[in-house]
């Protein structure tokens, strides 16, 4: 969108002459949009009063970028994550039916995540999957990413129903409690032929509309108890990485010499379901047969690489040579260490236009410039900040480049919501009569 503003310059000479110079506004981002933009490593997210803006893409969904990279494919059960237009099954050990989006608004690693609607998915298993009737688990954990929308009381994410060979019936589910998941395991854990055990974890406090991760893990012997020294038979739940429940699989609910190990019941013949009565958002649903100890799958960062974003408006042509820019606004937020670093670039030259390389520091074709953060007034509310021209950037051609990096300590994106550049326009002037 552009605007005009005229300053008015005395020039004294023989007579006071007024002279207007012309001064365009444009305005990137925001109500406008990001579509005259080129950007790498940026995704769009909805931000500052419901506009579009531009965050750091999370690592790709791939097994080189979650926790399970250091294991074999053959230890994966179920990795169901959002693909561009459906989910997708990393193992292929389930046939998946029912309801669902894709999300490309919301989402917490990759560009989309699974919207979760009523009625929602069924999984039902291959004879080679862990939750197949009559097979006895070892270790295991259940992982996944969970943004929920309401969290009302008797939500059900997540239910399983099973029978053994006399007849018992077993269930499994996650259902929500004064805004906590409670995991309901009934009859799942057994000890021979008829005993068995009914076990409770709680979640600590959600938050709708906030990405949590979610993890549910069991040591079943004592064989490499690794990092975390897990005793048999430990049943642990974790929220983002923090313990959040636990308990021992014993009859007792300690550490006992006395193990209840999980079993499917050898007459269960029904899927699972994952959101048959919840709303909200899922992705990297994953369950192993391993007791998971590597850390929680980062956003931004791994042990190979870390998230970077960069991107450059669509050039400007003034229509003059030695037009001038002579602002520049941008309402962004970043928090904590997550910095998002501004540029510009002038040109003379059509051609120079043609072949432009993202902006960064060690360009010496770019111009980095540093915002002030404006004070907050009536006309101005949010995270606005400014430049006004200290050194002179002239030009026919401009461009407004920026790069984005991320808090790697918190593992959070900045948040870009509106660029505003201004230029004043250098025309020849008239012939004196």
């Amino acid at each position: 969108m552009r605007t005009y503003r005229y300053r008015i310059v005395v020039l004294l000479s023989i007579l006071t002459l007024p002279w207007l110079a012309e001064a365009e506004i444009l305005r990137f981002g925001g109500e406008e949009g990001w579509n005259q933009v080129k950007t790498q490593g940026l995704r769009k997210t909805i931000a500052w009063r419901d506009t579009d803006a531009l965050v750091l893409s999370p690592l790709s969904h791939n097994t080189s970028t979650t926790s399970l990279s250091n294991h074999k494919l053959s230890l994966i059960d179920i990795f169901l994550f959002a693909g561009p237009v459906s989910i997708e099954d990393l193992p292929g050990l389930y046939r998946i039916e029912g309801e669902y989006e894709i999300s490309h608004q919301i989402s917490i690693r990759g560009e989309t995540s699974i919207r979760l609607v009523p009625s929602g998915i069924k999984l039902f298993p291959t004879p080679e999957a862990m939750w197949t009737a009559g097979r006895e688990w070892g270790d295991f954990t259940l992982d996944f990413w969970l943004n929920p929308t309401n969290l009302n009381d008797g939500e059900l994410l997540f239910l399983w129903k099973g029978r053994t060979a006399h007849g018992k019936p077993q269930r499994l589910s996650v259902q929500v409690e004064n805004r906590r998941l409670i995991w309901n395991f009934e009859s799942f854990f057994r000890h021979g032929a008829d005993r068995s055990l009914v076990i409770q974890l709680r979640s600590t406090p959600l938050v709708p509309g906030e990405w949590r991760h979610h993890r549910i893990r069991y040591k079943s012997d004592d064989s490499n108890p690794g990092r975390s020294g897990a005793s048999p038979g430990f049943l642990e739940y974790l929220v983002d990485g923090i313990p959040a429940d636990s308990i021992h699989t014993t009859p007792i609910g300690v550490e006992s010499f006395e193990t209840f190990t999980p079993k499917i019941g050898s007459l269960s013949k029904k899927p699972l379901f994952l959101a048959p009565d919840f709303n909200g958002y899922i992705d990297e649903f994953h369950l192993s047969s391993i007791f998971e100890t590597n850390p929680v799958p980062r956003n931004f960062s791994n042990s190979d690489s870390v998230s970077f974003g960069t991107g450059y408006t669509d050039v400007i042509d003034s229509g003059y040579l030695g037009s001038k820019i002579t602002a520049l606004r941008a309402n962004y937020h970043s928090p904590d260490k997550s910095q998002i670093r501004f540029f510009l670039r002038a040109m003379n030259k059509l051609d120079e236009t043609w072949d432009i390389e993202f902006p960064t520091p060690d360009n010496p074709n770019w111009i980095e410039i540093k915002l002030d953060t404006e004070e907050n007034t009536q006309f101005t509310l949010g995270n606005w900040h400014s430049w006004e021209v200290n050194q002179t950037i002239t030009g026919r051609y401009f461009t407004v480049g920026y790069t984005l990096e991320p808090d790697l300590d918190a593992d959070i994106s900045p948040v870009l919501s509106i660029l505003e550049v201004e230029y004043e326009l250098n025309p020849p002037l008239s012939p004196r009569r």
